[in-house]
């Protein structure tokens, strides 16, 4: 049965790798947070960055050399801790195949359009179910990038239409869909060494002859903290807190590649959610 306990709400933060230059695997990922642990996630950064002597930007691009390696060596073993042992966080990653002919169906020809039609889906079918499970709401936060008009509200809007439908919710569970510069967020930034290393060994940037051999360390050792041979699998669909999913197709978009489970999918019980504060 589902945790019964209620939070005061939920942030996730998203990002994206290899979506740009017609690369054949785009990732999507995001760390999610409960508001009742944000504060204790951002000090236990703040403290490793203390310790580390890490006060700059962390990004995967940035990785080079070996004491850099190290040090985002550490933070991964933060990041799984925080996860794993204390639960405080989550991590999902969805890797999309740009070479499937229902890829440019479902974003009818429009890259730009399809990016926030895959966002829309994944949120409903990985994130959704927090807020959901634990009588709350949630805010989404997604790195900048430039961008005409708002395409955040009519996420937003969608969102918490179909989260009515789906879950049978009374009241709209996504109170905000923002973008945010990855330099003002920790967490994001985190995000992106996690994705860049997925996206990776996604593209098979590591079999090339002069690839970055920090890069190459790094993918390899998130690889083996999950269990993984590399970063191309999906991690057992049984873990919930550090998750990589493949994605294939159907009529109606992206569905996941295994069985979901039906505690994946909680139902609302007609329990009214309490505001995000």
């Amino acid at each position: 049965m589902a945790d019964a306990r209620q939070f005061k709400g939920f942030r996730v933060y998203c990002d994206e790798s290899n979506t740009e230059g017609g690369k054949p695997y785009p990732v999507f990922g995001a760390i999610l947070v409960s508001i009742d642990h944000i504060v204790e996630v951002q000090r236990e950064i703040k403290e490793w960055r203390h310790r580390e002597g890490m006060h700059g930007e962390l990004k995967w691009n940035k990785l080079h050399g070996h004491l850099r390696l190290l040090k985002y060596k550490s933070l991964v073993d933060l990041l799984f801790t925080l996860a794993r042992r204390r639960e405080l966080l989550h991590f999902k990653a969805i890797v999309l195949d740009r070479r499937s002919p229902e890829y440019r169906t479902y974003c009818n020809g429009d890259d730009e359009l399809g990016f926030y039609k895959f966002y829309f889906h994944w949120l409903l079918k990985h994130f959704a179910k927090f807020p959901i499970r634990h009588r709350c709401q949630l805010r989404v936060i997604i790195d900048e990038r430039p961008v005409k008009g708002d395409p955040y509200t009519p996420l937003k809007i969608i969102l918490n239409h179909a989260i009515r439908r789906d879950f049978e919710a009374t009241t709209d569970v996504v109170t905000r869909v923002d973008p945010l510069n990855s330099k003002q967020s920790d967490l994001l930034q985190a995000a992106d060494v996690l994705m860049g290393a997925i996206g990776f060994h996604c593209q098979d940037f590591h079999l090339r002859t002069n690839a970055n051999k920090e890069k190459i360390e790094l993918s390899r050792y998130i690889a083996a903290r999950l269990g993984l041979r590399d970063l191309k699998h999906e991690t057992n669909p049984m873990k919930e807190n550090l998750k990589i999913v493949r994605w294939h197709w159907n009529s109606n978009g992206p569905k996941p590649r295994y069985r979901r489970r039906p505690a994946d999918n909680p139902r609302f019980s007609n329990r009214r959610q309490s505001p995000e504060r």
